[in-house]
Order: C-alpha cells, then structure tokens, then sequence
C-alpha cells in the first residue's frame, strides 16, 4: 500500500530534536494514527528537502503494537532507535528502527507521560512520570542510572531568566503542557541553588528568581495559578488561583510580585503572604528597574512620561528602562530613543532584534534575535543608536547574567559583552542536574 509521507509532518508521534527543538530532519509516523492495534506500521522518514519544502524518504519500516492516547514517543538523532513510553505495565520499549527488534524493555517505570533522549548526550534517555518526575536511563541498557553517573547529566533546557542582578539564573525543562521541573544555578560558582517540580506555561515571561537566590515564582495559563516558591527545599509557599496569566514578575525590591494576565488584568501580590496589594485591569504592565512599570493600555501603544508611543508596527517586541531614557522595539520596526517626557531622541530603523537589555557600565544596549537556530547578537550606543558590534550565531535560546555583562546560551555556550565588543568564552556553563 502506497501513503502519502506528506501527511506526517501534521501527524508525525515524534520528531528528531536538537538544541531542546525539533529540527525537521527525521520523522517518526503511523499512517493509521487513530486506531489502536497490535500490530502496527511504523515509518521512519528523512526530510531530503528544508524545513519550507519538505521532501521524504522511507529510511526504515517495521510493526509494533500501537496504543494512540496511553504511549508516548522518541526517536533517536540519528534516526536508528525508537522508544515508546506506556501508561501502563509494558514501561519502556527500546526498538532498532532498522529491524524493529526490541533491544531493551525496562518494565519498572509506571505511568510515562513523556520520553525524550537527552539532547547534549543521545545515551541518556529521560523519562517523565505522572508527579513530574524524571528518570534517567541508560540508552544501552534500560537500566537506571545510579546517583554518581547522575552527575554527569546535563539538564535539557528549554527557556531560562537570570534574577535582575544576573547572579541567579532559573531553567525550565519542558516536561508538559501546565508542568514543568525548575532548576536554579548560582551563576558565580556554577553550583544548583535548588531544583524543583511545578506548575508553568514553558516560556521566560512565566516564572521568576529573586536576586538573593532564595524564591523563585512560577505560574501557569490556566488551573494552576501562580506559586511562591523555596529553591532550597522546593517547598510551595504559597499559590493564588489566577487564571490567564501571560507574565509574572518579582519588583524591583523583591518585596511583591506581579501578575500580569489576559484581558490587562494586573495584580500586585505581597512576597510574603500572596494576599492581593493591588489590582489593576486597565492597561498591561511591565518592569522597569529605572522607574516606575511601564503601561501598556493597547497592545501597539507604551506611556512614556505624559506621552502615549505608538508602534510602528502592530506591537513591541521590548521596551526597556535606562537611567537617562526609554529605549522601545517595534515589532519588525528596529529600535528607537525616548527620553523620560516621551521626546524621541533617535532611531535606527536598521536593525532587527528581539530581547534587549541595558548595560549600565558601558551605556549599552545588547539585543539577540534568533529564528531556526539563525542569529546574531548586536550592541548599539544607548547614545545614538549605532551599531558598535554584531556577532552571528547558531545557538538557540539566551539570557543575560553576571549584571547584562555575559550572555548564556541553552547549549552553555558563553558570550562576553561588557566592553563594547563580543566574544566567545572560553568556558561553558555546565547545566547539571545535581
């Protein structure tokens, strides 16, 4: 029987990944996805064409049972091993892709919700149960791994957010939609501050870290809410049931937190007890650690002083503080000056970046932008707006530590951008998982 490989990038169970994302190359892919079975045929596919205009090849084809809603997938870098994960008491299923034997079966792990090979090592392989747990296994055997070959793994990392003074910097790895497994690293000794299990929606905008390294907020879209949290002991401290949160905050002070939520619904939440300070639903919010939040009544639309900016475009990527000025990023617009009354000071329609922050040593200001693993880093004068500096690179996924002074990558790759000038460092940041 003859399918149309066309319909596995809408129906594929599982992708080849690299950096923490799927990376178009490999496809794992079960024509009759919507019906259970014994036997099964799975299609394992190469993508001959780029990631516009896909072009697939059967590379291997074999049978196996099927179970559509209580099995969860993986498929190797290289395309060669599948594993399925169960619900149930079949555990983990280690297949070669070539000849569909099993190669290992470790039926102890109950209750998989999720099952990925660790993205730095493709012998690892993780495991995500049911209480937001992962188990490490060893990719050739099935078998556990003990607590001294534990510290050996680098933790998958999918979005991070260093504290505003860049000393504490917190990482979630992805493990569902709603949770997620939160560890903190103190960024001068490189050691876990803490690591710990909890609600979130999977982006830097929905959990925070205090500058003194000791709470960390997370919040999720919908049920969970937002939780106040211990990152020595991973102890919930509190929770208050808000729905549609879109970005939560610790102040400048670290004394409350805000919520920002859908429909410009803010709320101001006291750090020690989570009892409501304030509430706003009015206009969005964001912080300014130069002054006072920004407000944000429409979408396309910031108050700087007395003065509404509109957008050039239909939104802004960032708007950030510095002491002199307010420095905005158009969606697709470049970057532009205000000054504190709201008069522009300049703009530079050339350059295109996303995050932006201000470097208070060198009067800087230092942006990425990356799309498809594509991009670059940039440093212009907060001055004028020109460009100082420019540095292209593959690596996916940044923050800013150490005061704005080094930026980190997800891979640990390390960026020195303190003296007008970019370069690669010559040590990573090692994400460990203990």
């Amino acid at each position: 029987m003859k399918y149309d490989f066309n319909e596995a990038e809408y129906t594929a169970i599982a992708r080849s990944m690299s950096n923490g994302m799927s990376d178009g190359k490999f496809y794992l892919w079960v024509p009759d996805w919507i019906e259970d079975g014994e036997e099964k045929e799975y299609f394992v596919l190469k993508n001959l064409g780029t990631r516009d205009d896909k072009n697939y090849k059967e590379l291997y084809h074999f049978t196996a049972e099927y179970i559509r809603n209580k099995c969860c997938f993986a498929l190797s870098p290289d395309a060669k091993i599948v594993l399925a994960g169960y619900e149930t008491k079949k555990g983990v299923i280690c297949y070669s892709s070539e000849s569909g034997d099993i190669i290992w079966n470790n039926k102890k792990i109950k209750k998989i919700k999720e099952i990925r090979f660790n993205q730095y090592d493709s012998n690892i392989i993780e495991v995500i149960n049911s209480k937001v747990e992962i188990i490490y296994l060893n990719g050739l055997t099935g078998e556990v791994l003990d607590e001294e070959e534990l510290y050996n793994v680098k933790q998958v990392i999918n979005d991070m957010r260093a504290s505003k003074n860049g000393k504490y910097l917190i990482c979630s790895d992805s493990v569902k939609r709603g949770k997620a497994v939160y560890t903190v690293y103190d960024t001068i000794n490189k050691q876990v501050k803490g690591r710990f299990p909890a609600q979130g929606q999977l982006n830097s905008d929905t959990f925070d870290v205090t500058d003194n390294g000791k709470y960390a907020v997370c919040s999720a879209y919908q049920r969970q809410g937002v939780s106040l949290i211990n990152i020595s002991t991973g102890e919930i401290i509190w929770t208050k049931k808000l729905k549609d949160i879109m970005k939560v905050y610790f102040d400048k002070q670290d004394k409350n937190v805000v919520v920002c939520c859908r429909y410009d619904y803010n709320y101001t939440l006291n750090i020690s007890s989570g009892e409501t300070i304030s509430e706003d639903n009015n206009e969005k919010m964001e912080r300014n650690l130069y002054g006072d939040d920004f407000k944000f009544p429409e979408d396309d639309i910031v108050i700087i002083g007395s003065r509404q900016i509109k957008s050039t475009s239909f939104s802004f990527l960032d708007v950030i503080g510095t002491p002199h000025s307010v420095i905005v990023n158009p969606t697709e617009e470049g970057i532009m000056c205000y000054d504190l009354s709201g008069e522009l000071l300049w703009e530079n329609k050339d350059v295109e970046i996303g995050e932006i922050v201000y470097q208070e040593d060198t009067d800087t200001i230092c942006g990425t932008v990356n799309i498809y693993n594509q991009g670059k880093i940039v440093i212009l004068s907060a001055g004028d707006g020109s460009v100082l500096c420019e540095y292209k690179t593959e690596d996916y996924g940044y923050t800013f530590i150490d005061r704005n002074n080094t930026l980190v990558c997800n891979t640990g790759k390390m960026y020195d951008v303190s003296n007008k000038e970019i370069k690669v460092k010559n040590e990573e940041f090692e994400f460990k998982i203990k």
